[in-house]
């Protein structure tokens, strides 16, 4: 189990993505046949990430309830440092709130996201800490919580500073980007967005920064650099096999289009129909309505 565990992390963090999520299941069935629930725990908590990728938000809620229920603090607490430096029922919820809000329940994710954090201020690791905020943060940007991506970049931004997390720190910082753009100042928003998305990002999520960058460049009126940065964050889905938040890159482009023209109108459509498709195919009610509101307009 540890051997296979280790090729896991080494292609997690290495960004061989056809590799990773054949292994995670290995891992499932490897503890399973051993019959140790120690090694079950940490065979989910890879599980977890995994089904995100594709994304299927049931499948994820399943794996990290799983943890959830396996879990148990005094037993596994010294997991933390044997098993990619974090805990995993910390790892497990941060992740579920974003498989929360996949699913449409904005309310569930915000508590679960929180509840991540307080799990890891109560364990007193540092580095499940700035993973809590980390992911948390992503999630309030998805949810659209400002008061709640404040505080969380906030605290995560000083936390890694002092630790010296450098992924953790960019996170932070593009977050405080984001919202300084959202409040007015785009200017220097936009700036520190683009500044962080070059520094070093988890391969596989940078996609969905990405992202809401290219919001922010087409609402400000940038629509070529939008148009780039919507094909940079397409380019590292394919790359990474990770097509969460896949259907906002069609939705994006027929932004674009129509950004550029009223003209192109029966492309934009099109575009947009196929995030809608996608959306609903992926069981994502947030994407499929932006989606949909996007049609409409």
């Amino acid at each position: 189990f540890l051997a296979t565990w280790g090729v896991w992390f080494s292609a997690m963090v290495g960004g061989r993505s056809a590799e990773i999520e054949p292994l995670a299941e290995q891992l499932v069935t490897i503890a399973h046949e051993l019959g140790n629930p120690d090694l079950l725990l940490e065979a989910y908590h890879c599980r977890v990430p995994m089904t995100m990728r594709k994304p299927d938000f049931a499948a994820a809620c399943e794996a990290a309830e799983e943890v959830i229920r396996i879990y148990d603090r005094e037993r596994h607490r010294d997991h933390a440092y044997y098993f990619g430096g974090h805990d995993s029922r910390m790892c497990a919820r941060s992740f579920y709130a974003q498989a929360l809000w996949g699913r449409g329940l904005f309310d569930q994710a915000h508590d679960m996201a929180w509840k991540s954090i307080d799990d890891a201020r109560a364990l007193g690791h540092t580095f499940s800490i700035a993973h809590g905020l980390q992911r948390g943060g992503l999630t309030m940007m998805l949810i659209k919580d400002i008061a709640g991506c404040r505080a969380i970049a906030d605290e995560l931004y000083l936390l890694a500073e002092r630790n010296k997390f450098p992924w953790q720190l960019s996170d932070a910082g593009f977050l405080r980007g984001w919202l300084a753009a959202l409040a007015g100042d785009a200017e220097t928003g936009i700036g520190q967005m683009r500044h962080e998305v070059k520094q070093p990002y988890n391969p596989g999520y940078r996609a969905v920064f990405l992202l809401s960058l290219a919001e922010r460049e087409l609402a400000t009126g940038e629509i070529d650099v939008a148009a780039a940065t919507i094909e940079q964050a397409s380019t590292e889905m394919q790359v990474h096999a990770n097509n969460f938040c896949l259907p906002d890159v069609f939705r994006l482009r027929g932004e674009t289009l129509m950004a550029r023209s009223r003209d192109n109108g029966p492309a934009a459509e099109q575009m947009f129909r196929e995030a809608l498709t996608l959306a609903t195919i992926q069981a994502c009610p947030p994407l499929a309505l932006r989606s949909a509101m996007s049609l409409a307009r």
